[in-house]
């Protein structure tokens, strides 16, 4: 990989930011459900899955995974509403699979920039399994793949967000937020949970100090041109 420029420190920034955010979206949804708007609750939880997809993606190009000349249209992806709504859906992966990545965790000190010598066994260990996870995730559920590719070719998500917002007509009826039962705000609500909690495991690095960065992006390098050597 090419050194990392310290300049990509804002996206590590935005990410973070657009996370917190995506939890104060969760508790001002909550407060529409409980106040019996699950319309605008629904939409807003929605917009909350959105933000976290941002989150993955500008994280992706703060840590200089993302090439120099791409960045642009990788930031033209996170202004698509659906596009984003896709890479939310990561985080229900990585939710799934944390709790079996904690153990490997115990004992380590809060502080993952300690040294070289920390990081890279670490993550020796960690890298297959999360692989082997990642694999019977989806083996175990058949149909994600369809949920994810839904989410664009259907317009799944954006269609219920905009029903919980605004009026309109369809089919001969017209809808309105109305129309978006408490049973699909929990269900955005839940997704919502699962996106933040996996996603927010990325966001962290912004944490890091500069050579924290640089440190973690050359610890996992050798991992990432195996990973890449693989796909071909």
């Amino acid at each position: 990989m090419p050194e990392w420029n310290a300049s990509l420190r804002i996206y590590l920034d935005v990410a973070k930011a657009a996370v917190d955010n995506a939890s104060s979206l969760t508790r001002a949804a909550e407060t529409l459900l409980e106040a019996r708007h699950p319309g605008p609750a629904t939409a807003l939880a929605i917009i909350g899955q959105e933000e976290t997809g941002k989150a993955l993606l500008y994280t992706l190009i703060g840590f200089g995974l993302v090439p120099e000349d791409a960045i642009p249209e990788a930031i033209n992806l996170a202004r698509d509403h659906r596009r984003k709504q896709q890479l939310a859906m990561v985080g229900h992966v990585l939710t799934h699979i944390a709790p079996k990545l904690r153990p490997y965790f115990d004992g380590v000190p809060d502080d993952l920039e300690a040294s070289e010598e920390l990081l890279r066994p670490l993550l020796s260990e960690i890298l297959p399994v999360l692989l082997d996870e990642v694999k019977a995730f989806f083996v175990e559920r058949p149909d994600f793949e369809e949920r994810i590719g839904a989410i664009v070719v259907n317009r799944e998500l954006q269609d219920l967000k905009h029903r919980g917002l605004y009026v309109d007509v369809s089919d001969g009826r017209v809808l309105d937020p109305s129309t978006v039962t408490a049973a699909e705000a929990s269900a955005a609500l839940a997704n919502l949970g699962a996106s933040i909690d996996g996603i927010r495991m990325f966001t962290q690095i912004a944490s890091f100090s500069d050579e924290g960065v640089r440190l973690a992006r050359t610890v996992l390098e050798p991992h990432l041109a195996l990973a890449k050597a693989s796909e071909s």
